[in-house]
């Protein structure tokens, strides 16, 4: 009797071992790691460093400086609204100070912003500009505290205070 059961137990092991190396083996979707989670959408509640809001407001600034009439640009980035002081060429005067802000504003809200490790994850949806020079040196200094490690939110009702004496919001 023993004789008879062991092909047929033999041919079921085997089926079965033969099936299940068949089977695709089932996948576990990925899920983005917690550093390329970056942005503050109620959402996603990863910080963003001080190092990724300096080097966004570094590509900003880049950028901004680049336009026609900007000698130097200076940027502060909270979360997703950037504070722009620029220093405008002597020629620009009157309106074409106007102009030159709004291109800025324009400029701002249309930079990709992947390049930076978290520019993939946020979007600049604010933008304050302004060519006001004293308020350009302060945000200059506010911007080299950041980077040195002094935390934003000490200084970002300052900069916002700032920022709504000399120039409006642009939404």
């Amino acid at each position: 009797m023993k004789n008879k059961w062991f092909p047929i137990l033999l041919v079921v092991v085997l089926t079965v071992s033969v099936l299940a190396a068949c089977t695709p083996r089932q996948r576990t979707v990925p899920q983005p790691s917690p550093e390329n989670q970056n942005d503050m959408t109620p959402q996603n509640n990863t910080q963003i460093t001080p190092n990724d809001n300096s080097r966004i407001a570094d590509t900003i600034a880049n950028e901004v400086e680049r336009i026609e009439g900007v000698e130097r640009a200076t940027v502060v980035v909270n979360n997703n609204t950037a504070y722009v002081a620029v220093d405008l060429d002597n020629d620009i005067k009157g309106a074409r100070t106007d102009a030159v802000k709004e291109e800025v504003v324009n400029r701002v809200r249309n930079i990709d912003l992947s390049a930076t490790r978290v520019g993939a994850y946020r979007t600049i949806t604010k933008v304050y500009v302004t060519s006001d020079m004293d308020t350009y040196t302060r945000l200059q200094d506010y911007a080299r505290d950041i980077r040195q490690g002094k935390p934003i939110s000490g200084m970002i009702d300052e900069i916002q205070e700032m920022f709504r004496r000399s120039a409006p919001e642009s939404d």
